[in-house]
């Protein structure tokens, strides 16, 4: 939160900094319902700063982690719900708009 807080308030050097440690800690934690939404956010931000060859790799890793959880639910319902949901589109326009 403190870094899209801070992209927000304009200050895109602490939000980088909050990002990517937010992004390590998820990776850390191994808890993929918190690495694909901040591989995105830390990805939009690299976007913003002309770095799109890091963007495009973190929005690989969310799209990747999206396509694991996704064939983790048996529920088709609920795999479709997750899959069509606006985060989950908006990473895949963004991975496929930079060659992911």
């Amino acid at each position: 939160m403190r870094g899209k807080i801070a992209a927000k308030c304009g200050d895109s050097d602490a939000a980088g900094t909050e990002l990517q440690q937010a992004f390590s800690l998820a990776d850390q934690l191994q808890s993929p319902s918190l690495l694909y939404p901040i591989a995105y956010d830390l990805g939009q931000w690299y976007e913003s700063t002309g770095k799109e060859r890091e963007a495009a790799a973190l929005y690989g890793k969310a799209k990747a982690t999206i396509e694991q959880m996704a064939m983790a639910v048996e529920d088709e319902a609920l795999r479709s719900t997750f899959l069509q949901s606006v985060l989950v589109q908006e990473i895949h326009e963004r991975a496929a708009r930079l060659g992911e």
